[in-house]
């Protein structure tokens, strides 16, 4: 291509110069001629030149362009992995972070855990002095209750011997004054029964060998309740909230004595003021005691005891309702679901009322499960009753 525009560019010259000898000479024709070829292949050497000049900057143009494309992909690239870096940077420094708060967290939880070891240790001693305590109270109660015994055995040689002094027509009185003190000597009795004591103590053992914690707890609901009987145990009457506080206290026990064994709801009718009305002790809980002991001991379903409280006619009404064994269900021996626990609510029951000079009652019906005893005596109150004289 070189030679050949080098030939063009001296045939344009040759023409050039032809025309220039044709113009001297005065020959116009041949000199516009040859100025003419010589211009022809001048323009189009300029043509060329022109063109391989568009071409080689196109070149140029569209090699930068490319260079630069390269060149911004790459600082993409670059910025790209910078800020992949950072997020590497960052997620190294949350995780350190967050080792370092788990292994502050875990020495916390173990100073935490040393902490409650030493805790249960100390409340495992107390737990064992206070059982030791109460081993001693009810041994000290054993010894009380035997000079009651003797004291009330005094009352009785005296009472008869009173009895003979007075008159006949004291006659009924000074009887039914016997019959208070034995209904109380027999109250008191039921109170602490050895079955219930021991059993209290037996699933204070199992607490204190698995369960430290809920062992405090037992212990403490044993301890008030234990109180309880014994401030109830000369009385025969009491506010229906002191009444109920005990039975309530006696089904907690019984519930972590007997866990998943029964529920128990107690209902009040809403017109019943607990706190001023008087009823007589403990007539609620030996029911109780004789629907979990012989109603749900044998049963594979969930016991349910209900204590419904209400009033009607200057009366209140018990209605204590289970669904565990009832009598119809064990054909064999239904007996032992009246049990003397009935007896004596039947007898203090009786003693109330007697002192208000109105019936009271105690009725047992068989539902199709379980056992039902309906409780009816006189409506009192702390301004009405005779207990305060």
């Amino acid at each position: 291509m070189a030679r050949i525009i080098g030939k063009q560019s001296l045939l344009a010259k040759a023409y050039k110069e032809i025309a220039f000898a044709y113009s001297l000479a005065k020959d116009y024709s041949n000199a516009y001629h040859y100025h003419t070829q010589y211009a022809s292949i001048h323009n189009q050497l300029l043509d060329e030149e022109n063109n391989r000049e568009i071409k080689k900057l196109q070149v140029e143009y569209e090699t930068q362009k490319k260079e630069l494309t390269i060149a911004q992909q790459q600082t993409d690239l670059a910025s790209s992995q910078l800020s992949i870096l950072e997020k590497q940077k960052a997620l190294i420094l949350s995780q350190a972070q967050t080792q370092q708060k788990e292994i502050t967290l875990q020495r916390k939880q173990n100073q935490l855990i040393a902490e409650q070891l030493a805790k249960t240790k100390i409340e495992k001693q107390l737990i064992l002095t206070d059982a030791a305590r109460l081993q001693t109270l009810a041994k000290n109660k054993a010894q009380q209750k035997q000079i009651f015994y003797i004291i009330v055995a005094a009352i009785l040689i005296l009472s008869v011997a009173t009895f003979i002094y007075y008159n006949i027509q004291k006659r009924h009185k000074i009887e039914y004054t016997l019959n208070t003190l034995k209904a109380q000597m027999v109250a008191s009795k039921a109170q602490i029964e050895t079955h219930f004591i021991s059993n209290a103590f037996s699933a204070l053992r199992t607490h204190l060998a698995n369960k430290p914690h809920e062992a405090e707890n037992y212990l403490i609901q044993l301890a008030i309740f234990m109180r309880d009987l014994l401030n109830q145990s000369t009385i025969v009457e009491l506010s229906l909230s002191n009444e109920l506080n005990t039975l309530s206290r006696y089904l907690q026990l019984e519930q972590i004595r007997l866990p998943h064994t029964f529920h128990y709801t107690i209902h009040v009718d809403e017109n019943i003021n607990p706190a001023t009305l008087t009823v007589p002790a403990l007539i609620l809980q030996p029911i109780a005691e004789n629907a979990i002991l012989h109603g749900f001991s044998n049963i594979q379903y969930q016991g349910q005891l209900t204590i419904a409280i209400t009033t009607q006619n200057h009366q209140i009404h018990y209605t204590i309702t289970d669904n565990g064994i009832g009598r119809k269900q064990n054909t064999h021996n239904p007996t032992p679901r009246l049990t003397s626990g009935i007896n004596i609510t039947t007898q203090r029951l009786h003693h109330f009322a007697h002192l208000l000079k109105k019936n009271a009652t105690i009725h047992i019906t068989d539902p199709p499960q379980g056992l039902q005893v309906h409780i009816t005596f006189p409506l009192a109150t702390h301004k009405t009753t005779p207990y305060n004289s």
